[in-house]
């Protein structure tokens, strides 16, 4: 399966910008540095060109990789009408 950046931007924050003020980005378990990576671009690029929306990063903290940035727990309301973006997860068909 090839996937187009392009495309998969325009789905995930163009088309859905309108629907969700918040925004809930998770990453996997026992993260490495490229999970941390990959959840922290994500939210400065959302941040970046939609300042308006809440984003909140979420997952168990990795006390070496703390220094890049610390994530929210959130409560199960907190997922009512958000959109929720996982990074850096397995491929799946």
């Amino acid at each position: 399966m090839t996937t187009n950046y392009e495309n998969l931007y325009e789905e995930i924050f163009l088309k859905n910008k309108k629907k969700n003020d918040k925004i809930i980005i998770h990453r996997h378990e026992r993260p490495d540095p490229d999970a941390y990576g990959s959840q922290g671009a994500m939210y400065q690029l959302i941040r970046e060109n939609f300042p308006e929306k809440e984003i909140i990063t979420v997952g168990k903290d990795s006390p070496s990789l703390n220094f890049l940035f610390t994530n929210t727990e959130v409560s199960e309301e907190d997922y009512k009408d958000a959109l929720v973006i996982v990074t850096d997860t397995a491929n799946f068909s």
